[in-house]
Parts: C-alpha cells; sequence; structure tokens
C-alpha cells in the first residue's frame, strides 16, 4: 500500500501535476496544427460519433438558451431513475462524472480515501483537494491488472471511501461484480464509488445502478458511449442519503440547457449503444492483434474501448508521444498514473481505418527505436 500525505497533489512523472488525454486544443497551439489535422487516440470515446438525434436534439433546444436551465437537472433526474428503477431521490446528475468525483470525499464525510493503482488520476487529486489521506492499492502487472476483493478488503480499517473503476481506467480491467456486492454489504462502515464511465462498451454488463446496498454509489457517464464529451454530462445513483448529501454541495444550474435536453432523447438510444458496443468490441480486438505484432510492444486489451500498452526494452511513452503528435497522432502516454511508468501508454479504439494508420505509424516510430 502506497500512502500519500494529506493534501498533496498528484505527482505526474511527465513533469506536470496532472493531466488527461483529449487536450486537442493545447497540443494545436504547441505543434501550430489545426485542431482537425490531429487524429486522437488518446480520449476513449466511441468511434462512431454521435447518434443521429443529438443535432436535432440540440438545434431545438436553442431556442430555451433564454432561459435558465432546470437547477438540478430535474427533468432527467426523472428520466434517470425510470431508466434504472431507482427513486429519483437517489439520482443526481452532473456537468460530467468528474464534477461528481470531486464532490463525493467531501460529501461521504469518509476519512480517508482509498483507491487503485492504476487508476483514473482524478480519484486521487479529489480527495488530495478535499484534504484527505489518501491510500493507493497497487494493482500487479504480473497478475494482469486484476484486483482481488479479498486482498482489498483486507485493507480496510473502517471509514474509508474506495473508488473503483468498471473497468478501470487505463487497463480495461473488472472485477467480480458479486464479489464486490457482497464486500459492500459486509462493510457498511466503507463508502464505494463505481465508476462506470466505460462499462456501456463491456459486452454483457448489468450495471450496479439500482442494484447495490447504500453505502455503493455508481457513477456513470453518458459522454463516452455516446460520444458527446464536449457537453460534460454525467450522473450518480446513490442511496437517499449520499444522493442527498451530494446533491446539497452542488451549485445550481451546473448542468446546461442543451446537456439536459440532449441526455432525455439519449436514453431513448439503446440500438446504438447495443451496435456501438459489438462493433467497438470487433475492432478492438482486432487492434490488440496487431499491436501485439509489433516488436517489444506489451499489450492488456481488457473489456474496455482502449488498451493499454508497454513498450519493452526501455521504451519512453513520453518520448513516442511527442513524435507521434509531430505526425498528428496523439496517444495518452501513463507515466502519471501511480504504479506505471514512462514506457506505459494507452491507445483508444478508432475506426477500423484510423487503427490501420497508428499501427503502421506505430511500427515505424518504433522501428526507429
Amino acid at each position: 500500500m502506497a500512502t500519500s500525505p494529506r493534501g498533496a497533489g498528484t505527482p505526474d512523472r511527465a513533469g506536470a501535476m496532472s493531466g488527461h488525454g483529449g487536450d486537442v486544443y493545447r497540443w494545436a497551439r504547441e505543434g501550430n496544427l489545426q485542431v482537425e489535422e490531429i487524429l486522437d487516440f488518446s480520449a476513449s470515446i466511441n468511434p462512431l460519433g454521435p447518434p443521429a438525434c443529438v443535432e436535432k436534439v440540440v438545434h431545438r433546444a436553442l431556442a430555451r438558451l433564454a432561459r435558465y436551465p432546470e437547477p438540478r437537472a430535474e427533468a432527467l433526474c426523472r428520466d434517470l431513475a425510470r431508466y434504472h428503477g431507482v427513486e429519483v431521490e437517489q439520482v443526481v446528475v452532473g456537468n460530467g462524472t468528474t464534477e461528481l468525483i470531486f464532490l463525493l470525499p467531501r460529501a461521504l464525510e469518509c476519512r480517508r480515501v482509498l483507491v487503485l493503482a492504476p487508476s483514473y488520476i482524478d480519484y486521487a487529486r479529489a480527495a488530495a483537494l478535499a484534504g484527505l489521506e489518501v491510500e493507493h492499492l497497487l494493482l500487479r502487472s504480473e497478475k494482469e491488472f486484476r484486483l482481488d476483493v479479498e486482498r482489498l478488503e483486507k485493507c480496510l480499517r473502517g471509514g474509508e471511501l474506495v473508488f473503483l473503476g468498471q473497468p478501470n481506467n487505463p487497463t480495461g480491467r473488472l472485477c467480480s461484480r458479486e464479489a464486490l456486492c457482497r464486500l459492500a454489504v459486509g462493510r457498511p462502515d466503507v463508502s464505494f464509488a463505481v465508476d462506470e464511465a466505460f462499462a456501456d462498451f463491456v459486452e454483457g454488463y448489468l450495471s450496479l445502478a439500482g442494484r447495490a446496498p447504500a453505502n455503493l454509489v455508481v457513477l456513470r457517464s453518458l459522454t463516452k458511449i455516446y460520444a458527446v464529451p464536449g457537453l460534460r454530462l454525467g450522473y450518480a445513483v446513490a442511496g437517499r442519503e449520499a444522493a442527498s448529501r451530494l446533491r446539497a454541495l452542488m451549485l445550481p444550474w451546473s448542468v446546461n440547457v442543451l446537456a439536459q435536453e440532449v441526455g432525455r432523447a439519449l436514453l431513448q438510444e439503446g440500438e446504438y449503444v447495443e451496435r456501438s458496443r459489438y462493433v467497438v468490441a470487433g475492432w478492438r480486438r482486432e487492434l490488440a492483434a496487431r499491436l501485439r505484432m509489433l516488436p517489444r510492444v506489451q499489450v492488456w486489451e481488457g473489456e474496455a474501448n482502449f488498451l493499454l500498452l508497454r513498450l519493452g526494452e526501455g521504451g519512453d511513452a513520453v518520448e513516442l508521444s511527442r513524435r507521434l503528435l509531430g505526425r498528428g497522432i496523439a496517444i495518452r502516454p501513463c507515466a502519471n498514473f501511480t504504479g506505471l511508468d514512462r514506457s506505459f501508454l494507452r491507445v483508444a479504439v478508432r475506426t477500423e481505418g484510423e487503427n490501420d494508420w497508428l499501427v503502421r505509424v506505430l511500427a515505424e516510430e518504433l522501428g526507429r527505436a
């Protein structure tokens, strides 16, 4: 177990305090490029693009821009409650799941935060900004980065908030749903936040929303599977008390009217989600197979719409990312994920032709190393 001091930032061994994929505007400025010239494999968004309904809904909702949106996205909350079969008081809509992640450590009144490593870097950052001690449970590459729930249970002392990705980012791994629920039921003195941001890409996945004990908060994203990250839209499904505390900390009108209206329409796009899941899974398997053929590249395929890679023999993913950006391709170096180093990178699954181009350019650049 690794521990970070209270109030500490999240170290970034690539040089910054924090970082994410998808920062195409900054990369375009620094590289004297147009945003449209960058093929972005750093952000894991549905490569099929938004459903056809989005443009129509946005156009229709423009007439509402002269009015304030509903302060708490009440209509969308009602739709989401019906969608998951829960009470409306259990649903909280946010300006992306990021807003909710940063509020949870304060809302749940926990004493410390336990985060898997590697996992999404803002879990630890949210805890640090709340002034809480952060502990990391290191997942082992030799164990394929899989979480042993019994090992997690042994780390719990009571009063923690545990962040878990289902599937985890950047490994794409799932843990046992049944084992996780048993753990939550058996430890009512611990809060669990299960981030299902990429769960819609997982074949056969059954969401924990509405099917979990009261001390388990489920975070869901509408921006990944529906390819609308620019709208910033996510939500939490939680027990009544946890949802009330979370809602009390939120600013009113944090979700704009366009996002609210699009969110309501997206819930009707079940066929689009099923098609996306099937198509992207096929592209993921094909991309993983082709990347495994490259020399000195190790691949963890996972269950999501991205792949974790490791460069062998002293390979530097940070330097590789700079070279690739010069050729118009953005990847996600993983040096600022606790538990990983400069040899790791993450690539999103994009369309068949774009994946083909990535493999070709990677083969050329790795051949020069």
